[in-house]
């Protein structure tokens, strides 16, 4: 059970967030769309948040682990009162509880991607993106986990999430323009190194730097490719 919530409230509340954020796709693909993903968001949240607490409790101190849980169980409790809430809706008076859970679900997200436990991270960003869908950071880790697990098609997807929250950010050029080389899709490759590499700042020398070597090697494949 995700955050002590009633499942047929939290289903109601997902679809709801769901069918907004796809609004535009034609109705039977979109119930077919939906599905899946409230698949993926109980097999995450089941790992996931079993994850997150035992890992929360290990490493936090007593008094933030204490504050968490009661975090979870407000936020529960707002939900299931209000069945028109979405995930972004918390009520004012109980921000800081939101807030409180938030911070500590993406800092063990964050560490975990850093400790190289995609599978872990990945279920855990997810996780994320529901509850803060306008999150960049959220779409970035969930992106780099499916990166780093060889799902290319996922990372795909949730750096182009990312992109339209920061289309300004030059890393999802750089992570984007990675996975289209890898793939040998070099047009795409370097159309992102390029679009990339002109939002890099001075003091990004070693960001400038990854962007001319896939611009590179994009060019040395071509050449060779067409010789």
């Amino acid at each position: 059970m995700v955050l002590d919530l009633d499942l047929d409230n939290l289903k109601k509340i997902f679809f709801e967030e769901k069918k907004k954020e796809l609004s535009t796709t034609d109705k039977k693909d979109q119930s077919a769309l939906i599905a899946n993903e409230w698949k993926k968001f109980l097999e995450a949240s089941q790992h996931g948040m079993a994850f997150f607490l035992g890992y929360a409790k290990m490493h936090f101190k007593e008094a933030r682990y204490n504050q968490i849980l009661l975090s979870i169980n407000e936020i529960g409790r707002s939900l299931q009162n209000k069945s028109d809430s979405t995930f972004s809706e918390i009520p004012n008076n109980e921000i800081h509880f939101y807030k409180e859970f938030i911070e500590g679900f993406y800092l063990v997200a964050k560490t975990t991607l850093e400790e190289r436990r995609f599978k872990q991270s990945g279920d855990l960003f997810y996780i994320l993106t529901v509850f803060c869908p306008l999150s960049f950071d959220a779409w970035l880790g969930l992106g780099m986990s499916y990166q780093f697990l060889h799902q290319p098609k996922k990372a795909l997807e949730a750096f182009a999430k990312a992109r339209t929250l920061e289309p300004s950010n030059c890393l999802i050029y750089l992570f984007t323009a990675e996975i289209y080389l890898q793939i040998q899709d070099l047009d795409l490759a370097k159309k992102n190194g390029k679009e990339g590499l002109k939002l890099t700042s001075k003091n990004q020398r070693k960001i400038t730097q990854s962007f001319e070597h896939i611009l590179k090697v994009c060019d040395k494949t071509q050449r060779r490719k067409a010789a």
